[in-house]
């Protein structure tokens, strides 16, 4: 994980965790390649190694369990776990991860707001969200911001060296600079993404009529929706930001994916959902 972060992060974080603030929230990266910069950092700030993290006994992480929200429950036992006393001549010597923070229920917010007023000795709490919009703006005014921006293409290339040039675009073209799912994309050759991205291409060449006669087989595949409609957002965002010849449709296709994505979220009927994307792309 070191060797591939950003330059500019490398350096933020050095500098971090030689003087830690009290709270830390690591900002824009993926759900899980903020996780593992978090684990990082706290190792940096611990002294330790990263690969001593997971049995490092003064430790805590919280993560969202299957998307839902994160307790005020879950935040009291970690208050408590705070409030446990530590024989250490650390500087640091206890920190704390709440992963994807922006899924804390606004009761949970609220309630970890107060162990920020009032940070615990000797302890760090890092917090990661992809969609800082949905914390309050007391938590992040009270937390040092990382930005986790992503290694460029030339030092991620440089790094997974050992694969060819198709290999590697293949791979880039689906991850978006997202180290944790290139790496997960270059060493699974059949990944499910790349099916996935096979389809929304065909999909996306296809007429009305064409798209809406797979809409019957994939309705009946939720995982494969959701990895058409990731598909096809990051299409959309990478076409936006490299070309301006189409920018209007893609523009379209990004918002009625999003759109779908946020149907069925609220449990809105796959087929229904689908017909209606099929039919305005």
């Amino acid at each position: 994980m070191e060797t591939l972060l950003n330059p500019s992060i490398k350096a933020r974080l050095n500098i971090i965790s030689k003087s830690p603030p009290h709270a830390i929230l690591i900002v824009g990266g993926s759900v899980e390649s903020n996780y593992l910069l978090s684990i990082e950092l706290a190792s940096e700030i611990l002294e330790i190694e990263t690969e001593d993290f997971d049995s490092y006994p003064y430790k805590k992480v919280i993560s969202s369990k299957d998307n839902k929200a994160i307790s005020i429950e879950e935040i009291a036992d970690l208050q408590k776990f705070l409030t446990l006393k530590i024989a250490s001549g650390k500087v640091t010597n206890r920190v704390a991860i709440i992963n994807g923070a922006n899924l804390m229920s606004l009761p949970a917010q609220n309630a970890l707001l107060k162990t920020l007023e009032e940070p615990p000795h000797k302890t760090v709490l890092i917090l990661t969200t992809d969609n800082e919009e949905s914390l309050i703006s007391t938590i992040i005014s009270r937390s040092t911001i990382l930005r986790n921006i992503s290694p460029t293409s030339d030092q991620l290339k440089s790094y997974f060296k050992e694969y060819n040039e198709h290999e590697f675009n293949r791979a880039f073209a689906i991850s978006s600079n997202d180290v944790v799912l290139l790496k997960s994309l270059l060493e699974d050759k059949q990944h499910p993404l790349y099916l996935a991205s096979d389809l929304t291409k065909k999909l996306l060449k296809g007429d009305k009529y064409e798209r809406l006669v797979l809409v019957d087989e994939l309705s009946k595949d939720r995982e494969m929706v959701d990895r058409v409609l990731f598909i096809l957002e990051r299409m959309a965002s990478t076409a936006l930001l490299t070309t301006t010849k189409g920018s209007d449709k893609w523009r379209e296709i990004l918002n009625n994916s999003l759109e779908a994505k946020s149907a069925l979220k609220k449990n809105a009927q796959t087929k229904l959902v689908l017909i209606n994307l099929m039919l305005s792309i």
